[in-house]
């Protein structure tokens, strides 16, 4: 199922009679704000999206986009880019269900505008010479009697996004109040799109995502000539949207105040300025070995990246094969904030004799405030395993496929084969690792995929596309009849569905391939056999780590506890808020090692005499929550 995310934000809002420092007190012309009303389903919208952006680039600094998909082309799809907005800014426009179209600054064009409405048809005319072009560039000429300026930072470690707006009015409102709107957007979202110029990875720009100021916005109640607006908001950037992730660095904000819910009269945007922690390095990718090489004597090559603002150098990177000894060793150049460099380890790896294993490389750094980048994990197989092909995979197969940390595409259509040249509808992800468990009560996990074949509300026939998962336990290089997990079907097309995974209790540890597939069953073709060519449908391999037990991840826990340094030489500093709670680490053979108490404040957590490489650490609260977290000792 598709999860809808409730965005929690705090709203600081407040007028102040402090001089203006970044809006201009001169009479100026408007600047162009434009709605277009879009989905990824609709032929025509790439034309649209082209004539903006043409706008956007001709103009600059003097006309912004805000995407707003909405309708039947963008709703109950795969991904999800509606919000709860969309609906009410479309209808108020008046369009009749007309896509793509939208409307320059919600004025009403005589020549240009659709059923008496503001809203503006995008997608029948050419790019040149086009009524939507022509209102822009007369709004262009218009003078404004109010100017708007913003300004915002982003805040990397906290997710905090801090938007000032200033207004002045250079002439009389011929309202008594107005309304000040500030919007956040995101760009540079990969997806599928219909039409010419489209395809599954169509870069989505400027899409709305929220309005901090609610749907309508924020009243202006001193709205003559001389009055100034001095406002700030505050507001948490959540992890992703509808599913979706937020990725900051693509995070824009569109500020506009307009006289009712329509006309608007001036609006500005802006890219936040990122706010970078002091200390931040970590491991940006393994460029070597590759599942190509298994000898004895492998380099292995990383790039790492400083993604502080503080120049470093002379911290240790290490890696570690599976659970052997930690390797060591000392990164000696400097790396300026945003520079990424290649390193490589002195300390060969020996991969020979192996079938399938995890390599994980990391960085240690003691000031370092941001450890969820510090490394990276790959994993590696080298036996070799049938690779069926498909006769056509468009619409059937997995078009996405969620499993713990995996969570990969996007639910368009077209078929996923990897590598590009390699069998149609088999795709190779066995670099792509997740960590499950074992252990009674731990060990039951959903495994979300989706298909794309179907016609009204179900599968076409219904409970047509069967799915099935193996697990190579015993390392063999091929998927025996006992180590089939999952036979099932989908229910329906187009969005996510959940499938059981029982890891059983006596599954070898380590690594071994994970493989699902998804094929049309109404060929006849054979669901269970893991090795038979198929019609329709698609083959994953992906690699999966069992361990003998893993941390139960607590969102409210996790917002209360801080554990640094990780890595460390075995003394931990755990600081939290939470009252005798009780921790249990253990290896990655399941034995505990360490039990004890935390309580709020600073605590400590010593393993030193226990052996270097990799340990999870549970943290259960007094009344019953639980969260885990990976300890790497070196």
């Amino acid at each position: 199922m598709i999860k809808n995310y409730l965005l929690l934000f705090t709203l600081i809002s407040y007028i102040t009679s402090f001089s203006q420092t970044i809006v201009s007190t001169d009479v100026e012309n408007k600047k162009v704000i434009i709605e277009e009303f879009t989905g990824i389903a609709c032929q025509y919208c790439p034309i649209g999206h082209a004539i903006v952006q043409n706008l956007i680039d001709d103009n600059p600094g003097n006309v912004f986009a805000i995407k707003i998909h909405e309708g039947g082309y963008a709703e109950g799809l795969t991904p999800d880019f509606t919000t709860q907005w969309g609906t009410s800014i479309v209808s108020q426009s008046n369009n009749q269900g007309s896509y793509p179209s939208g409307t320059i600054n919600r004025q009403y064009f005589s020549e240009a505008s659709s059923n008496g409405g503001t809203s503006i048809a995008l997608g029948w005319n050419n790019i040149n010479n086009n009524p939507f072009v022509t209102a822009a560039e007369q709004v262009l000429l218009e003078p404004a009697y109010v100017n708007v300026g913003v300004e915002a930072n982003l805040n990397i470690e906290t997710r905090e996004l801090t938007v000032h707006v200033e207004a002045y009015y250079t002439g009389n409102s011929p309202e008594a109040t107005n309304l000040l709107n500030v919007a956040v957007l995101q760009n540079n979202t990969i997806g599928p799109q219909s039409g010419e110029g489209g395809g599954d990875e169509y870069n989505h720009t400027h899409r709305l995502v929220d309005l901090i100021t609610g749907q309508w916005g924020e009243t202006i109640d001193e709205t003559s000539t001389g009055s100034f607006v001095d406002r700030n908001f505050s507001y948490i950037i959540p992890s992703s949207f509808n599913d979706i992730e937020a990725i900051l660095e693509d995070i824009e904000v569109v500020a506009y105040i307009t006289e009712t819910t329509q006309d608007i009269i001036n609006g500005n945007g802006i890219y936040p300025s990122l706010q970078l922690l002091p200390f931040d390095i970590g491991v940006s990718s393994i460029n070597s070995p590759n599942n190509d090489s298994s000898s004895s004597n492998e380099l292995v090559t990383i790039t790492v990246s400083n993604f502080g603002e503080t120049t470093v150098s002379g911290f240790d990177i290490s890696y570690q094969l599976n659970s052997e000894t930690i390797v060591t060793e000392t990164f000696n150049n400097s790396l300026i904030s945003g520079q990424s460099e290649e390193f490589t380890f002195n300390t060969t790896l020996d991969l020979s004799n192996l079938d399938n294993c995890q390599l994980s490389v990391f960085t240690s750094l003691a000031e370092d405030e941001n450890n969820s980048n510090d490394g990276v994990t790959q994993a590696y197989s080298f036996l070799s395993y049938c690779t069926p092909s498909a006769g056509a995979c468009n619409l059937d197969g997995i078009k996405q496929f969620i499993l713990n940390t995996i969570n990969i595409d996007n639910g368009g259509i077209g078929c996923n084969t990897e590598p590009e040249n390699g069998p149609l509808g088999y795709a190779d992800r066995k670099n792509l690792i997740t960590d499950l468990s074992r252990y009674s009560g731990q060990n039951s996990y959903i495994i979300q995929a989706m298909q794309l074949w179907g016609t009204g509300s179900d599968a076409y026939p219904p409970n047509s596309e069967g799915f099935a998962v193996w697990i190579d336990f015993d390392d063999s290089g091929s998927f025996d009849a006992n180590e089939l997990l999952i036979e099932s079907t989908f229910e329906g097309y187009g969005a996510l569905e959940d499938f059981i995974l029982n890891i059983p209790a006596d599954a070898p540890l380590g690594v071994h391939i994970l493989r699902a597939k998804a094929i049309d069953l109404t060929t006849g073709d054979n669901l269970t056999n893991p090795c038979d060519d198929f019609s329709y449908g698609e083959v994953h391999d992906y690699s999966v780590n069992i361990l003998a037990t893993l941390g139960t991840n607590n969102i409210n826990l996790k917002d209360n506890l801080k554990i640094f340094p990780n890595p460390s030489n075995g003394v931990f500093t755990i600081k939290t808020t939470l009252t005798n709670s009780s921790y249990k680490v253990h290896n990655l053979i399941g034995q505990t090692i360490k039990t004890g108490l935390i309580n709020n404040g600073v605590n400590s957590i010593d393993i030193r005499n226990s052996i270097d490489g990799i340990y999870f650490i549970t943290i259960e609260s007094k009344n019953g929550e639980k969260i885990g977290y990976k300890l790497i000792k070196n």
